[in-house]
């Protein structure tokens, strides 16, 4: 059977192109934390900023329909050997069968904890589409991060056979709620504490500048600890519950990543560490193991414990401003660029609107600056739908004094007067 050429460089032109022209950025729609990139050659990559060793990645869709079986199978092998020759993960699919699997048809290098899983299938024009996952194989396939790779493969799947649309509009009519409920009931915490130190900082704005001296300082830091029922937790509260659990955090967490603190300035390395939890023996007070012993919380955590933080109430309208209310004020009306916000300015108001001038997200551990959108809250988890950006998920609590909030936690970062 002669190959069809034509076709072939239709599904795989991207991967030999040298057109040159910049990438589009979006986000995943029903996904919270997935950022997408598609380069002009067609080629869309599906990844988490936390980890962009693993990542999705979805081949253009034949220009035609493939119109015979033989066609069919002769296009299978020829993606499958570019696939393998591109990728070096996927070197051994490159000897290995490909088999149907009710919905398309399938080759993974191994059977056990694949690295490469290539997945073709076709729309309902009969146009041919391969996708592509790749593990870079830091945690098991019954793990909760790679659930829910696994999750957003077979639904960007299904989005394709059925011509869905599956990337993040504009829309404001998406239910908030429906990514709370589908966080694992462990990784919702029962309670959270609050803690300050005095912690070294580096300021980034120097590392930025050839030949610019490194400023080192001390800053007063506060941050939330997240603790769950199965008395576990993880040092770090600026994580994604719906995708990593303390302890694959824990796995994940680079010692080059650095969190931000205090200011968008400064930059500290803190370990996300899981440990274990549970009240001292005298009843007062809390006790963590990390792997070395039971050790006070505060000598473990390196800070002064605050105490515990009030969780919101479901679906809670927040009416709370810190920072120059004038400033805000202009943002909010478009009289003024949300980019002129401050770190220290925050607005969120009853009608489920948002607004902050910096950020530390789970998927942007150095922040990110000037952002707006709608948000949701239930006990201490807070989702955030940023306008023309992510849906984020992390953790939040507050603390109420005269019947007001003043202090918000959200995430890595503490908002307050």
């Amino acid at each position: 059977m002669k190959l069809n050429l034509a076709l072939l460089a239709a599904i795989l032109g991207s991967m030999v192109s040298s057109v040159q022209a910049q990438p589009q950025f979006s986000f995943l729609k029903d996904f919270a934390g997935w950022s997408v990139v598609k380069t002009p050659d067609g080629v869309i990559t599906v990844y988490r900023e936390e980890r962009p060793a693993s990542k999705i990645v979805l081949l253009p869709e034949s220009a035609t329909p493939v119109k015979t079986e033989a066609e069919l199978h002769s296009l299978l092998d020829a993606i499958k050997s570019q696939v393998a020759g591109k990728y070096a993960q996927c070197a051994p699919i490159k000897s290995k069968t490909m088999r149907p699997n009710g919905m398309g048809y399938e080759v993974q290098d191994r059977e056990t904890a694949p690295k490469c899983y290539l997945f073709i299938s076709a729309s309902k024009q009969q146009r041919l589409f391969a996708n592509l996952r790749l593990d870079d194989g830091a945690f098991g396939q019954q793990s909760l991060p790679a659930q829910r790779s696994a999750g957003a493969f077979l639904q960007l799947a299904i989005a394709r056979i059925q011509g869905e649309a599956f990337l993040k509009g504009d829309e404001d009519n998406r239910d908030l709620a429906q990514f709370i409920s589908a966080i694992p009931e462990e990784n919702i915490p029962t309670q959270m504490i609050a803690g300050e130190a005095s912690i070294k900082t580096t300021n980034i704005g120097s590392l930025a500048i050839p030949g610019a001296d490194v400023i080192h300082s001390t800053t007063a830091s506060r941050r939330l600890v997240p603790f769950f029922a199965n008395k576990k937790g993880n040092a770090c509260s600026d994580w994604d519950p719906g995708y990593f659990t303390a302890e694959t955090l824990a796995a994940t967490d680079q010692k080059s990543r650095w969190r931000v603190h205090a200011a968008m300035s400064e930059k500290a390395y803190i370990p996300c560490k899981a440990f274990q939890w549970r009240q001292n023996t005298a009843g007062v007070g809390m006790e963590v193991n990390m792997g070395d012993g039971w050790t006070p919380l505060e000598a473990a955590m390196g800070f002064k414990a605050l105490g515990l933080v009030k969780a919101f109430a479901k679906g809670e309208q927040l009416n709370v401003q810190f920072g120059d209310l004038k400033r805000l004020s202009k943002v909010v009306s478009g009289e003024a660029d949300i980019r002129s916000l401050k770190s220290t300015d925050v607005l969120f108001r009853p009608d489920g609107r948002f607004w902050i001038g910096n950020l530390d997200t789970p998927t942007h551990p150095l922040g990110v600056y000037g952002v707006y959108g709608r948000y949701h809250v239930d006990g201490h988890i807070v989702v955030l739908d940023i306008a023309n950006g992510p849906v984020l998920i992390s953790f939040g609590g507050k603390t109420v004094k005269g019947g007001e909030i003043d202090q918000l936690y959200l995430a890595g970062w503490a908002f307050g007067n």
